[in-house]
């Protein structure tokens, strides 16, 4: 919190290593927020940032990071997001390399106290569009560059006639550096039996050379599970029964009931997290598709999620509780995110618990025919996944879509959908 960030273009291919970055001093460096984008550096800087190719530069981000005496490790750096084919440094120490705009990553890191140089390196995307790569079995129309089929990046910002620029380039979602001793809730899920609910909870709890026991409150209901002594973090996985329960329901059928979940552990509580009950089914019949939500039919009325800020695709808690309660209060229930946009962020999530908004997720795929390579295919698993961790716990979420206009480009040119 409080970083100071600088950015900075430079010729595809000219500088590979941070030690060959100009001083800060030099008045090609702009002054940069993050999370954020170069599109928003070169915007605050009163640039022409709507008409510059961004993926035509390699961009560098940088900034000092200040590791207090009184804080002793381990560490870890989480990164929520870099678009999108990206190096992380930090003192001086290679850590990271990342090919998904998408991806989450925590790196252990083993950092000197003080000060330490954190950089950023986002490769220029048009030389890696550029290689022979198989060809699609379908050309849309939409994107101007269908080797972006094999990169996992937003379609803002490279659809000329729709949304034209600028592209995302940067460390777009937040960053952190943190000793590990935090207990996170890696994924909390829930279900339904009957009146009772079951909360599923993996949590990651911090090294402790000494075996305790720690607890999982929610509802009103604790229960106990044993930590086992650890010299570095742990995944452990828990569940507690929680007797007739209040049902979640979208607000134009109900209260939006939620829970607040806790973990104790050494006699401090840490909230991890709200979660709601609440089952969610698809009638498909006759042909159609209904959702059932608490097995009560709801007519779906809503419309599709776009970020509030294109540039930056940065929006605070307020803007995005706005927008989304300008879509409550007329009445919707629903919103799709599109797979021509990004997966949006937490605090897009607990609105619409909050507000009672259903959420129909595509995943990331618009338009392009995707590879089906072993690589690509991991990567897209491992994408599912991280998004699957973020959002299991949320009862706003409803569908969850394989993508956007993905078969419909396959059937205009008469062609079978992917397998």
């Amino acid at each position: 919190a409080g970083a100071r960030w600088q950015c900075l273009a430079t010729t595809p291919g000219t500088v590979s290593d941070p030690s060959q970055l100009p001083a800060a001093e030099d008045p090609d460096w702009l002054c940069a927020e993050v999370p954020g984008t170069a599109g928003s550096a070169l915007r605050a800087a009163g640039a022409d940032y709507l008409v510059r190719d961004l993926d035509a530069e390699d961009w560098w981000f940088r900034t000092r990071v200040n590791v207090p005496d009184v804080e002793a490790g381990p560490w870890r750096l989480e990164l929520e997001g870099i678009a999108t084919v990206a190096d992380v440094w930090i003192g001086g120490e290679k850590v990271l390399h990342s090919e998904s705009m998408y991806a989450r990553h925590e790196v252990p890191i083993a950092v000197a106290r003080g000060e330490n140089e954190l950089v950023i390196h986002c490769h220029a995307l048009t030389p890696l569009l550029a290689e022979r790569r198989p060809r699609a079995r379908w050309k849309t129309r939409l994107v101007a560059q269908p080797n972006l089929r094999w990169f996992r990046t937003s379609l803002l910002g490279r659809i000329p006639g729709w949304a034209p620029g600028p592209a995302p380039v940067g460390p777009w979602r937040p960053l952190r550096l943190r000793p590990d001793r935090t207990v996170t809730a890696r994924r909390l899920e829930t279900s339904c039996e009957g009146d009772d609910g079951m909360l599923s909870a993996v949590l990651r709890l911090p090294p402790d050379p000494d075996a305790r026991t720690a607890l999982l409150h929610i509802g009103g209901e604790t229960q106990s599970f044993a930590v086992p002594a650890t010299s570095t973090a742990i995944d452990v996985p828990v569940e507690v029964h929680v007797p007739a329960v209040r049902r979640w329901w979208p607000h134009t059928h109900g209260e939006p009931h939620l829970y607040d979940v806790a973990v104790e552990l050494g006699g401090a509580v840490q909230p991890i997290g709200r979660v709601g009950f609440r089952s969610i089914d698809a009638d498909r019949s006759g042909d159609g598709f209904r959702l059932l939500v608490n097995g009560v039919p709801v007519f779906a009325r809503g419309g599709c999620w776009f970020p509030p800020d294109v540039v930056s695709l940065v929006a605070s808690p307020t803007e995005i509780r706005r927008a989304l309660e300008t879509l409550r209060d007329g009445g919707l229930n629903i919103v799709r995110v599109t797979g021509t946009t990004h997966y949006p962020d937490d605090e897009f999530w607990r609105a619409c618990d909050e507000l009672g908004m259903l959420v129909w997720q595509d995943l990331m795929f618009a338009n392009l025919d995707p590879p089906g390579d072993d690589e690509f295919t991991r990567c897209v698993i491992e994408e599912v996944d991280q998004l699957a961790d973020q959002v299991a716990g949320h009862p706003s979420l409803a569908v969850v879509c394989g993508g956007s206009e993905v078969e419909q480009q396959a059937a205009m040119f008469g062609l079978p959908g992917h397998p």
